[in-house]
């Protein structure tokens, strides 16, 4: 988990093992609108396309989706921590893409390539594991609370920083979005906002926890 490459800044740093103990189901691409729609019966997207990831949501507005989600299933619908959310990227990869170190269009909608808006997803090649979009396209929520230090403090198992302890209010978002340089769209770059902010860059992704 994290980076020391020649892109890397100084929260993803150092890199270190990390071991997860739970089996997860992740969702294949982000949460489109017309899944967001179904289930909710609006759409707060300001770029707007039934295929295209759901954007302008809060951190709030998708754990509200969840909830309602989760009361209609046999399991739980949340969104991952930074932990689940880096090993489902990287499939396996150590490099600064999930494909390799080299940049390669084929995988991501980033600045250079998304025409100034999102994409309909599923459009480029996946990761090692099958999972569509982790990189570009929309920043996806992460559950953790955002602490700079976080990746030198965290523990080796099952990490989750849920104690916001500088008191930012900011949560974490992953992957990049379809207008972040390629920099910002690595396996291991880490953003944040405030869990209220809506913005046409960012989105998320499900994970998926059958009940015991």
């Amino acid at each position: 988990m994290g980076s020391d490459g020649p892109f890397s800044v100084r929260d993803e740093r150092p890199v270190h093992s990390v071991t997860i103990r739970k089996a997860f189901w992740i969702g294949k691409f982000p949460v489109t609108q017309e899944q967001f729609e179904a289930v909710s019966g609006k759409n707060p997207s300001f770029f707007k396309g039934g295929k295209l990831p759901v954007d302008n949501i809060s951190w709030n507005l998708c754990q509200e989706f969840c909830r309602e989600l989760s009361s209609r299933n046999a399991g739980w619908f949340r969104v991952p921590t930074e932990a689940e959310w880096e090993f489902a990227c990287r499939s396996g990869n150590s490099s600064e893409f999930f494909w390799g170190d080299s940049l390669n269009g084929d995988y991501f909608w980033y600045s250079y390539n998304s025409s100034g808006e999102t994409q309909e997803v599923g459009l480029k090649k996946p990761n090692a594991w099958g999972i569509h979009d982790m990189l570009g396209n929309v920043w996806e929520w992460c559950k953790d609370f955002y602490s700079e230090d976080y990746y030198m403090e965290s523990p080796e198992t099952d990490p989750v920083c849920l104690r916001d302890k500088i008191r930012l209010g900011m949560k974490v978002k992953r992957g990049g979005s379809w207008q972040e340089p390629a920099d910002r769209c690595r396996c291991g770059s880490r953003g944040r906002a405030n869990p209220e902010f809506m913005t046409r860059d960012t989105g998320f992704r499900l994970i998926f926890e059958e009940l015991a």
